[in-house]
């Protein structure tokens, strides 16, 4: 299947990557990551991913933030924020971590 959006990443969240590739204790966790920016590139509204806006996050352009869950149910699950752009059919991710 096709991606529907291409994935761009901000510099944080492509060295939190790279952290979880170099980690073989984190192997579970980068393979659930990996899922969910499969989902994210498809289809933003996937279910799973219960993406929605962060109101609490203002961006300077007016696009909005999103979050997606990467786990559920779990402690310290972790999330995926995300914007629409730069350009058209492009997703930024802007990071990638345990939930606050």
């Amino acid at each position: 299947m096709a991606q529907k959006f291409e994935l761009r990443y901000s510099e944080g969240c492509r060295r939190a990557l790279e952290d979880l590739r170099g980690s073989p204790s984190m192997r579970k966790k980068r393979r659930r990551v990996e899922l969910a920016l499969e989902k994210l590139a498809n289809d933003p509204l996937y279910p799973s991913l219960r993406s929605h806006k962060h109101v609490a996050v203002n961006d300077e352009d007016g696009v909005g933030v999103f979050g997606s869950y990467v786990e559920h149910h779990t402690p310290s699950a972790w999330r995926l924020l995300w914007r629409y752009g730069p350009g058209e059919g492009e997703i930024t991710v802007l990071g990638v971590g345990p939930h606050p």
